[in-house]
């Protein structure tokens, strides 16, 4: 049924309950502090009225039926369905669940499927409560909770701590009985290796994306086998493998073509122009992200990372005309509150339009605390060399010396992963 020790605890705490409002009229504290830790063995009357005071009343019809809706409301987690995960959390809450054993993975779980239906204010207290019962929890639940704590984080931007809570998932899958367990432990190395890449920690992004490339190769998910080969191609992207990545995005690219997902399309087209971009062929980098650009377009989707591209492209070009005109249409599109691209649009308009007196506040103020509380070291050197460069233009040698530094030292952070 359940591990009386903890699960009297655990259920105390999730009531809100002290030791001595529960033992109130039952037993003495003392006594109830011993059965807590596992010292002592209740009489079943005892815990019978321990139960019925946490409003626990474990029912035997129906627990093969909750188990099987709660494994089908994980399953439906893990692989994204939005709707189909709010149907079955919906059927779960007519049953009473308290007392059975599965109550603490659906809890853990409830934090994945809130962030899943963009409910941060229930993601936010689902974390919260989970973080102060955490030492109830066995090895299984302890790695869905580290995963989906990362999960948390990199929906919040917190990237080191996504990842920091991903490589602890990753330390219980031996120890844990997971449900669906190739799946699972793929989807982890998945989400290892894309936070790794906003992290570019390049072996992380190489490694982890290549072992879950195997399992949706052989499970013939071929969106996922599309996205790992975006993965790989960053990776070898950044080691300079040129080729080597160009191949990763074609087949990206032709397995989204094969599944009609423009959204797939519009990513692998939007990397190999960075790519072109990096090997200075400016033609064809710009040629692919206008392609990426119209089809985030055509679907309504988020515009902003193609347009800073071109943006990028065309002041490196000197076309300052061009870099203009999608810089406008940049600060039209883009949503006004902190965002990469909005703060990379930002600096543009001063590198394209001209410095004025903001520069060195937005550069100090806003971009730099904004990269530096999500781990985004690659960025961050990126536009310490900016303010560099400003500070050249402006004569200011000893801040320009400074600023370099902390551009290197950045970089050389990048390099140790």
């Amino acid at each position: 049924m359940v591990n009386i020790s903890d699960d009297i605890r655990y259920y105390r705490k999730k009531a809100n309950l002290t030791l001595e409002a529960l033992a109130k009229g039952i037993i003495s504290v003392p006594q109830l502090s011993r059965i807590e830790n596992g010292q002592v063995i209740p009489k079943e009357d005892i815990l019978r009225l321990l139960f019925e005071k946490l409003g626990i009343y474990i029912t035997s019809d129906h627990n093969e039926v909750i188990h099987h809706l709660c494994q089908k409301w994980f399953k439906s987690i893990l692989e994204g369905e939005r709707e189909l995960s709010s149907k079955l959390f919906n059927k779960i809450n007519d049953f009473n669940i308290q007392g059975l054993d599965i109550e603490k993975l659906l809890d853990i779980h409830k934090l994945h499927f809130y962030i899943l239906i963009d409910e941060s204010l229930l993601a936010k207290q689902q974390y919260d409560y989970l973080l102060k019962i955490s030492d109830l929890f066995n090895s299984t639940e302890n790695y869905y909770l580290y995963k989906f704590c990362g999960n948390f984080q990199f929906y919040k931007g917190a990237f080191e701590k996504a990842f920091d809570n991903y490589k602890k998932a990753e330390s219980f899958i031996d120890k844990s009985d997971l449900l669906f367990h190739d799946q699972e432990k793929s989807d982890l190395f998945y989400l290892i290796s894309l936070t790794a890449r906003k992290l570019q920690k390049i072996y992380q992004i190489i490694e982890y994306s290549k072992k879950a490339l195997f399992y949706y190769q052989d499970s013939y998910n071929l969106k996922r086998c599309a996205e790992c080969h975006v993965l790989m191609g960053l990776g070898f992207r950044r080691i300079e493998e040129y080729d080597v990545a160009l191949i990763h995005y074609q087949k990206a690219l032709s397995i989204a073509e094969t599944l009609d997902d423009k959204s797939i399309i519009s990513l692998s087209k939007q990397n190999i122009g960075h790519l072109f971009s990096v090997k200075e062929d400016s033609n064809l980098a710009i040629e692919y992200f206008l392609d990426s650009y119209l089809l985030k377009k055509e679907m309504r989707e988020d515009t902003s990372v193609a347009i800073v591209s071109l943006v990028e492209e065309y002041y490196r070009l000197k076309l300052n005309s061009k870099a203009l005109k999608w810089l406008e249409i940049g600060l039209g599109d883009v949503d006004n509150k902190p965002s990469l691209c909005f703060l990379k649009l930002k600096v543009f308009e001063h590198l394209i339009k001209g410095y004025n007196s903001t520069f060195e506040n937005l550069i100090l103020l806003e971009v730099i605390p904004f990269l530096e509380s999500r781990g985004l070291k690659f960025e961050t050197a990126y536009f310490y060399k900016i303010l560099g460069d400003y500070y050249i233009h402006n004569r200011k040698y000893k801040k320009a010396s400074i600023h370099f530094q902390l551009s290197n030292e950045n970089y050389s952070k990048i390099i140790k992963h």
